[in-house]
Protein backbone atom coordinates (compact mmCIF):
# COMPACT_ATOMS: atom_id res chain seq x y z
CA UNK A 1 0.00 0.00 0.00
CA UNK A 2 1.61 3.04 -1.08
CA UNK A 3 0.50 6.64 -0.78
CA UNK A 4 2.24 8.83 -3.64
CA UNK A 5 0.40 12.22 -2.92
CA UNK A 6 1.46 14.72 -0.76
CA UNK A 7 -0.54 14.55 2.47
CA UNK A 8 -0.55 17.37 5.19
CA UNK A 9 1.62 15.78 8.06
CA UNK A 10 -0.50 17.55 10.20
CA UNK A 11 -3.28 15.32 9.44
CA UNK A 12 -1.69 12.51 10.81
CA UNK A 13 -0.19 13.76 13.79
CA UNK A 14 -3.43 14.58 15.14
CA UNK A 15 -5.12 11.32 13.84
CA UNK A 16 -2.56 9.33 15.93
CA UNK A 17 -3.16 11.36 18.70
CA UNK A 18 -6.54 10.62 18.88
CA UNK A 19 -5.67 6.85 18.48
CA UNK A 20 -3.32 7.35 21.58
CA UNK A 21 -5.58 8.70 23.96
CA UNK A 22 -8.11 5.77 23.75
CA UNK A 23 -4.94 3.79 25.37
CA UNK A 24 -4.95 5.95 28.31
CA UNK A 25 -8.46 4.59 28.72
CA UNK A 26 -7.74 1.19 28.51
CA UNK A 27 -4.49 2.01 30.91
CA UNK A 28 -7.49 2.83 33.11
CA UNK A 29 -9.72 0.21 32.35
CA UNK A 30 -7.07 -2.48 33.44
CA UNK A 31 -6.69 -1.26 37.12
CA UNK A 32 -9.61 0.56 37.74
CA UNK A 33 -11.74 -2.53 39.32
CA UNK A 34 -8.84 -3.42 41.79
CA UNK A 35 -8.76 0.63 42.89
CA UNK A 36 -12.69 0.61 43.31
CA UNK A 37 -12.13 -2.71 45.18
CA UNK A 38 -13.94 -1.80 48.33
CA UNK A 39 -16.81 -0.33 46.61
CA UNK A 40 -17.37 -2.88 44.42
CA UNK A 41 -17.06 -5.52 46.83
CA UNK A 42 -20.53 -3.82 48.66
CA UNK A 43 -21.90 -3.46 45.47
CA UNK A 44 -21.74 -6.58 44.20
CA UNK A 45 -22.03 -8.30 47.67
CA UNK A 46 -18.83 -10.64 46.93
CA UNK A 47 -15.49 -10.33 48.47
CA UNK A 48 -11.89 -10.00 47.67
CA UNK A 49 -11.45 -12.82 45.30
CA UNK A 50 -15.23 -12.50 44.13
CA UNK A 51 -13.51 -8.85 42.21
CA UNK A 52 -10.37 -10.96 41.37
CA UNK A 53 -12.37 -13.22 39.88
CA UNK A 54 -14.47 -10.59 37.79
CA UNK A 55 -10.61 -9.27 36.84
CA UNK A 56 -9.21 -12.37 35.42
CA UNK A 57 -12.70 -12.34 33.17
CA UNK A 58 -11.18 -9.62 31.28
CA UNK A 59 -8.43 -11.51 29.84
CA UNK A 60 -10.55 -14.25 28.86
CA UNK A 61 -12.78 -11.48 26.85
CA UNK A 62 -9.64 -11.08 25.01
CA UNK A 63 -8.12 -14.55 24.52
CA UNK A 64 -11.56 -16.27 22.82
CA UNK A 65 -11.53 -13.15 20.79
CA UNK A 66 -8.14 -11.64 18.84
CA UNK A 67 -7.80 -13.42 16.54
CA UNK A 68 -11.45 -13.34 14.73
CA UNK A 69 -11.10 -9.20 15.29
CA UNK A 70 -8.09 -9.22 13.60
CA UNK A 71 -9.57 -10.78 10.80
CA UNK A 72 -12.04 -8.35 11.00
CA UNK A 73 -9.59 -5.51 10.81
CA UNK A 74 -8.13 -5.95 7.82
CA UNK A 75 -11.74 -6.91 6.31
CA UNK A 76 -13.72 -3.40 7.33
CA UNK A 77 -10.60 -1.24 7.89
CA UNK A 78 -9.36 0.24 11.28
CA UNK A 79 -11.90 3.20 12.11
CA UNK A 80 -14.80 0.69 12.46
CA UNK A 81 -12.76 -1.75 14.69
CA UNK A 82 -11.30 0.92 16.72
CA UNK A 83 -14.62 2.83 17.02
CA UNK A 84 -16.12 -0.68 18.20
CA UNK A 85 -13.55 -1.57 20.74
CA UNK A 86 -14.33 2.01 21.94
CA UNK A 87 -18.09 1.00 22.41
CA UNK A 88 -17.28 -2.33 24.00
CA UNK A 89 -15.57 0.00 26.84
CA UNK A 90 -18.25 2.39 27.14
CA UNK A 91 -20.47 -0.92 27.80
CA UNK A 92 -18.03 -2.14 30.29
CA UNK A 93 -17.64 0.96 32.33
CA UNK A 94 -21.38 1.27 31.97
CA UNK A 95 -22.47 -2.28 33.13
CA UNK A 96 -19.85 -2.66 36.05
CA UNK A 97 -21.90 0.34 37.55
CA UNK A 98 -25.54 -1.21 37.18
CA UNK A 99 -24.19 -4.70 37.91
CA UNK A 100 -25.51 -6.33 41.57
CA UNK A 101 -23.73 -9.56 41.54
CA UNK A 102 -20.13 -11.22 40.11
CA UNK A 103 -22.28 -12.53 37.26
CA UNK A 104 -23.41 -9.43 35.95
CA UNK A 105 -20.08 -7.92 36.39
CA UNK A 106 -18.21 -10.43 34.92
CA UNK A 107 -20.29 -10.96 31.78
CA UNK A 108 -19.86 -6.80 31.23
CA UNK A 109 -16.34 -7.58 31.96
CA UNK A 110 -15.98 -9.48 29.20
CA UNK A 111 -16.45 -6.33 27.09
CA UNK A 112 -13.38 -4.90 28.03
CA UNK A 113 -11.08 -7.67 26.90
CA UNK A 114 -13.24 -7.72 23.72
CA UNK A 115 -12.59 -3.98 23.69
CA UNK A 116 -9.16 -4.20 24.28
CA UNK A 117 -8.95 -6.94 21.38
CA UNK A 118 -10.56 -4.28 19.10
CA UNK A 119 -8.30 -1.66 20.06
CA UNK A 120 -5.15 -3.22 19.21
CA UNK A 121 -5.75 -5.18 15.90
CA UNK A 122 -7.29 -1.24 14.58
CA UNK A 123 -4.98 0.76 16.34
CA UNK A 124 -1.21 -1.13 16.03
CA UNK A 125 -1.81 -1.49 12.14
CA UNK A 126 -3.50 1.94 11.48
CA UNK A 127 -0.34 3.63 13.58
CA UNK A 128 1.73 1.28 11.15
CA UNK A 129 -0.16 2.71 8.13
CA UNK A 130 0.13 6.04 9.84
CA UNK A 131 3.82 6.21 9.69
CA UNK A 132 4.92 3.79 7.61
CA UNK A 133 8.96 4.66 7.52
CA UNK A 134 8.55 5.02 11.86
CA UNK A 135 6.31 2.33 13.40
CA UNK A 136 8.62 1.43 15.80
CA UNK A 137 8.88 4.75 17.76
CA UNK A 138 4.69 5.49 16.93
CA UNK A 139 3.77 2.38 18.49
CA UNK A 140 6.13 2.43 21.40
CA UNK A 141 4.47 5.43 22.05
CA UNK A 142 1.15 3.40 23.02
CA UNK A 143 2.84 2.30 26.20
CA UNK A 144 3.10 5.86 27.23
CA UNK A 145 -0.68 6.68 27.35
CA UNK A 146 -1.39 3.02 29.14
CA UNK A 147 1.45 4.52 31.63
CA UNK A 148 -0.26 7.76 31.82
CA UNK A 149 -4.01 6.72 32.23
CA UNK A 150 -2.53 4.64 35.19
CA UNK A 151 -0.82 6.75 37.45
CA UNK A 152 -3.89 9.20 36.75
CA UNK A 153 -6.58 7.27 37.97
CA UNK A 154 -5.27 6.66 41.64
CA UNK A 155 -5.41 10.73 42.09
CA UNK A 156 -9.26 10.79 40.66
CA UNK A 157 -10.05 7.98 43.32
CA UNK A 158 -8.40 9.85 46.23
CA UNK A 159 -10.08 12.75 45.17
CA UNK A 160 -13.70 11.19 45.39
CA UNK A 161 -12.62 9.02 48.63
CA UNK A 162 -11.50 12.20 50.16
CA UNK A 163 -14.60 14.59 49.23
CA UNK A 164 -16.89 11.95 50.05
CA UNK A 165 -17.89 11.35 47.14
CA UNK A 166 -19.81 8.47 44.45
CA UNK A 167 -16.87 6.33 43.65
CA UNK A 168 -19.12 5.42 40.14
CA UNK A 169 -18.14 9.13 38.58
CA UNK A 170 -14.87 7.60 37.97
CA UNK A 171 -16.57 5.10 35.43
CA UNK A 172 -19.23 7.64 34.32
CA UNK A 173 -15.83 10.38 33.78
CA UNK A 174 -14.38 7.18 31.82
CA UNK A 175 -18.00 6.85 29.41
CA UNK A 176 -18.15 11.04 28.46
CA UNK A 177 -14.68 11.06 28.00
CA UNK A 178 -14.38 7.83 25.60
CA UNK A 179 -17.57 9.28 23.72
CA UNK A 180 -16.04 12.63 22.94
CA UNK A 181 -12.62 11.12 21.80
CA UNK A 182 -15.07 8.43 19.84
CA UNK A 183 -17.02 11.65 18.20
CA UNK A 184 -13.56 13.22 17.54
CA UNK A 185 -12.57 9.79 15.83
CA UNK A 186 -15.76 9.11 13.72
CA UNK A 187 -14.91 12.51 11.80
CA UNK A 188 -11.09 12.12 11.45
CA UNK A 189 -9.94 9.93 8.45
CA UNK A 190 -7.51 6.77 9.84
CA UNK A 191 -6.43 4.23 6.83
CA UNK A 192 -3.90 5.15 4.05
CA UNK A 193 -6.64 4.85 1.14
CA UNK A 194 -8.60 7.44 3.51
CA UNK A 195 -5.71 10.00 4.23
CA UNK A 196 -4.64 10.04 0.70
CA UNK A 197 -7.67 11.83 -0.41
CA UNK A 198 -6.45 14.95 1.99
CA UNK A 199 -4.26 16.61 -0.64
CA UNK A 200 -2.37 19.71 1.26
CA UNK A 201 -1.03 22.56 -1.57
CA UNK A 202 0.59 23.79 1.18
CA UNK A 203 2.95 20.57 1.81
CA UNK A 204 6.52 20.78 1.21
CA UNK A 205 7.38 16.76 1.43
CA UNK A 206 5.76 13.91 0.12
CA UNK A 207 5.06 10.52 1.75
CA UNK A 208 7.60 7.92 1.68
CA UNK A 209 7.10 4.72 0.39
CA UNK A 210 5.28 2.40 2.91
CA UNK A 211 7.14 -0.85 2.55
CA UNK A 212 10.97 -1.81 2.95
CA UNK A 213 12.79 -3.11 -0.14
CA UNK A 214 13.71 -7.28 0.61
CA UNK A 215 16.22 -8.86 -1.60
CA UNK A 216 13.42 -12.03 -1.03
CA UNK A 217 10.43 -12.23 0.67
CA UNK A 218 10.52 -12.71 4.34
CA UNK A 219 9.62 -16.43 5.70
CA UNK A 220 6.93 -16.25 8.33
CA UNK A 221 7.82 -20.07 9.45
CA UNK A 222 10.84 -18.12 10.67
CA UNK A 223 10.72 -14.34 11.55
CA UNK A 224 7.22 -14.66 12.03
CA UNK A 225 6.69 -17.79 14.35
CA UNK A 226 10.17 -16.26 16.09
CA UNK A 227 8.67 -12.63 16.39
CA UNK A 228 5.25 -14.18 17.56
CA UNK A 229 7.04 -16.22 20.12
CA UNK A 230 9.19 -13.40 21.54
CA UNK A 231 5.41 -11.64 21.90
CA UNK A 232 5.04 -14.63 24.95
CA UNK A 233 8.46 -14.43 26.33
CA UNK A 234 8.73 -10.65 26.39
CA UNK A 235 5.77 -10.23 27.82
CA UNK A 236 6.43 -12.82 30.67
CA UNK A 237 9.77 -11.24 31.50
CA UNK A 238 8.30 -8.11 32.87
CA UNK A 239 5.31 -9.29 34.08
CA UNK A 240 6.79 -12.45 36.61
CA UNK A 241 9.16 -9.22 37.74
CA UNK A 242 6.44 -7.02 38.65
CA UNK A 243 4.55 -9.91 40.49
CA UNK A 244 7.00 -11.75 41.87
CA UNK A 245 10.20 -9.56 42.75
CA UNK A 246 9.14 -8.07 45.78
CA UNK A 247 8.62 -11.62 47.67
CA UNK A 248 11.98 -13.07 46.06
CA UNK A 249 13.67 -9.74 47.67
CA UNK A 250 11.92 -10.16 51.01
CA UNK A 251 12.50 -13.83 51.13
CA UNK A 252 15.87 -14.12 49.49
CA UNK A 253 17.18 -10.66 49.43
CA UNK A 254 16.21 -9.86 53.10
CA UNK A 255 14.37 -7.09 52.43
CA UNK A 256 12.07 -5.64 54.47
CA UNK A 257 8.49 -5.39 53.01
CA UNK A 258 8.20 -1.50 52.51
CA UNK A 259 11.74 -1.15 50.61
CA UNK A 260 10.86 -4.72 48.38
CA UNK A 261 7.31 -2.93 47.80
CA UNK A 262 9.39 0.28 46.51
CA UNK A 263 10.67 -1.98 43.33
CA UNK A 264 8.09 -1.87 41.59
CA UNK A 265 7.96 1.88 42.11
CA UNK A 266 11.57 1.78 40.53
CA UNK A 267 10.34 -0.69 37.80
CA UNK A 268 7.37 1.70 37.03
CA UNK A 269 9.71 4.86 36.71
CA UNK A 270 12.59 3.49 34.11
CA UNK A 271 9.76 1.59 32.13
CA UNK A 272 7.99 5.14 31.62
CA UNK A 273 11.48 6.71 30.92
CA UNK A 274 12.38 4.30 28.41
CA UNK A 275 8.99 4.59 26.06
CA UNK A 276 10.55 7.98 25.09
CA UNK A 277 14.21 6.92 25.09
CA UNK A 278 13.64 3.71 23.02
CA UNK A 279 11.13 5.91 20.72
CA UNK A 280 14.11 8.23 20.42
CA UNK A 281 16.52 5.98 19.69
CA UNK A 282 14.37 3.85 17.18
CA UNK A 283 13.46 7.05 15.36
CA UNK A 284 17.15 8.55 14.74
CA UNK A 285 19.81 5.89 15.96
CA UNK A 286 19.02 2.45 16.41
CA UNK A 287 16.77 -0.15 13.53
CA UNK A 288 14.16 -1.75 15.90
CA UNK A 289 16.00 -5.00 15.28
CA UNK A 290 19.18 -3.42 16.83
CA UNK A 291 16.94 -2.46 19.89
CA UNK A 292 15.29 -5.45 20.16
CA UNK A 293 18.90 -7.65 20.15
CA UNK A 294 20.41 -4.93 22.50
CA UNK A 295 17.40 -4.64 25.11
CA UNK A 296 16.72 -8.70 25.16
CA UNK A 297 20.30 -9.00 26.00
CA UNK A 298 20.55 -6.47 28.65
CA UNK A 299 17.73 -7.74 30.08
CA UNK A 300 18.75 -11.69 30.29
CA UNK A 301 22.27 -10.10 32.08
CA UNK A 302 20.70 -8.56 34.52
CA UNK A 303 18.60 -11.62 35.83
CA UNK A 304 21.59 -13.53 35.60
CA UNK A 305 23.25 -10.60 37.57
CA UNK A 306 20.49 -11.16 40.44
CA UNK A 307 20.57 -15.31 40.40
CA UNK A 308 24.59 -15.33 41.26
CA UNK A 309 24.34 -11.88 43.27
CA UNK A 310 20.84 -11.40 45.06
CA UNK A 311 21.54 -8.71 47.28
CA UNK A 312 19.42 -5.38 48.30
CA UNK A 313 20.76 -3.62 45.69
CA UNK A 314 21.23 -6.32 43.09
CA UNK A 315 17.38 -6.10 43.23
CA UNK A 316 17.11 -2.28 43.12
CA UNK A 317 19.34 -2.65 39.71
CA UNK A 318 17.12 -5.51 38.13
CA UNK A 319 14.36 -3.77 38.83
CA UNK A 320 15.42 -0.53 37.18
CA UNK A 321 16.84 -2.49 34.32
CA UNK A 322 13.93 -4.69 33.54
CA UNK A 323 11.39 -2.15 33.52
CA UNK A 324 13.85 0.18 31.07
CA UNK A 325 14.57 -2.99 28.91
CA UNK A 326 11.81 -5.04 29.01
CA UNK A 327 8.78 -3.11 30.24
CA UNK A 328 9.40 0.13 28.11
CA UNK A 329 7.69 -1.26 24.73
CA UNK A 330 9.78 -4.31 23.79
CA UNK A 331 6.65 -5.95 22.51
CA UNK A 332 5.49 -2.83 20.88
CA UNK A 333 8.63 -3.04 18.83
CA UNK A 334 9.03 -6.86 17.60
CA UNK A 335 5.62 -6.36 16.53
CA UNK A 336 6.32 -3.12 14.58
CA UNK A 337 8.72 -5.29 12.93
CA UNK A 338 6.54 -8.34 12.37
CA UNK A 339 4.14 -5.82 10.42
CA UNK A 340 6.91 -4.71 8.47
CA UNK A 341 8.02 -7.79 7.39
CA UNK A 342 4.79 -8.83 6.88
CA UNK A 343 2.68 -6.10 5.43
CA UNK A 344 -0.77 -7.62 4.25
CA UNK A 345 -3.26 -8.62 6.75
CA UNK A 346 -2.03 -6.39 9.73
CA UNK A 347 -4.83 -6.56 11.91
CA UNK A 348 -4.25 -10.70 11.96
CA UNK A 349 -0.77 -9.97 12.18
CA UNK A 350 -1.39 -7.81 15.41
CA UNK A 351 -3.80 -10.17 16.43
CA UNK A 352 -1.34 -13.07 16.68
CA UNK A 353 1.04 -11.07 18.80
CA UNK A 354 -1.89 -10.41 21.40
CA UNK A 355 -2.82 -13.65 21.46
CA UNK A 356 0.45 -14.54 22.32
CA UNK A 357 0.16 -11.69 25.22
CA UNK A 358 -2.93 -13.03 26.32
CA UNK A 359 -1.72 -16.90 26.57
CA UNK A 360 1.40 -15.79 28.66
CA UNK A 361 -1.22 -13.96 31.49
CA UNK A 362 -2.81 -17.30 31.45
CA UNK A 363 -0.02 -20.16 31.83
CA UNK A 364 2.96 -18.28 33.21
CA UNK A 365 0.79 -16.73 36.04
CA UNK A 366 0.12 -20.72 37.24
CA UNK A 367 3.82 -22.19 36.77
CA UNK A 368 5.50 -19.03 38.16
CA UNK A 369 2.43 -19.80 41.63
CA UNK A 370 3.62 -23.58 41.29
CA UNK A 371 7.15 -22.76 41.74
CA UNK A 372 7.11 -20.22 44.29
CA UNK A 373 5.52 -22.69 46.46
CA UNK A 374 8.62 -25.14 46.01
CA UNK A 375 11.27 -22.74 46.01
CA UNK A 376 10.70 -18.82 45.26
CA UNK A 377 14.47 -18.74 44.00
CA UNK A 378 13.30 -20.56 41.49
CA UNK A 379 11.34 -17.67 39.46
CA UNK A 380 14.47 -16.09 38.66
CA UNK A 381 15.43 -19.13 37.23
CA UNK A 382 12.50 -19.56 35.38
CA UNK A 383 12.71 -16.00 34.02
CA UNK A 384 15.77 -16.30 32.75
CA UNK A 385 14.96 -19.09 30.82
CA UNK A 386 12.18 -17.69 29.31
CA UNK A 387 14.75 -14.41 28.51
CA UNK A 388 17.34 -16.75 27.29
CA UNK A 389 14.49 -17.29 24.35
CA UNK A 390 13.83 -14.42 23.58
CA UNK A 391 18.05 -13.42 23.34
CA UNK A 392 17.95 -16.53 21.06
CA UNK A 393 14.77 -15.04 18.55
CA UNK A 394 16.45 -11.46 18.74
CA UNK A 395 19.33 -12.87 17.24
CA UNK A 396 17.92 -14.77 14.42
CA UNK A 397 15.90 -11.88 13.81
CA UNK A 398 18.58 -9.62 13.61
CA UNK A 399 20.53 -11.91 11.18
CA UNK A 400 17.92 -12.22 8.83
CA UNK A 401 16.66 -9.05 8.97
CA UNK A 402 20.16 -7.94 8.04
CA UNK A 403 20.33 -10.35 4.96
CA UNK A 404 16.71 -9.69 3.55
CA UNK A 405 17.91 -5.66 3.96
CA UNK A 406 21.31 -5.78 2.71
CA UNK A 407 20.88 -3.92 -0.28
CA UNK A 408 18.55 -1.89 1.11
CA UNK A 409 18.67 2.10 1.73
CA UNK A 410 17.84 1.50 5.10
Amino acid sequence: MKLNKTVNPNTRYLTALTLYVNYAFQGIATIILAQQMTSLMAQLNTDQRGIATVISVIGWGRLITVLFIGALSDRYGRKPIILVGMACYVIFFGGILISTNIWAASFFALFAGVANSFLDTGTYPALAELFPKSAGPATVLLRSFITIGQFSLPFLVTFLVANDLYYGYSFILMIALIMINGIIIFKRTISSEDLEQEITENSSSNQPKVTTSFIEKPKFMIEGIGLIILGFTAVATFSIIVTWLPLFAQEVSGMSEIDALRLVSIYSFTAFISIFVTSTLVKTVFKPVSVLLIYTSISLIALIALQLNPTPMMNMITAGVIGFFAAGGLFQLALSILLELFPGEKGRKTAMMSLAAAIQALIVPQITGILVDINVAYIITFNIFLTLISVIISVIIHIRYNYLTQNSKQ
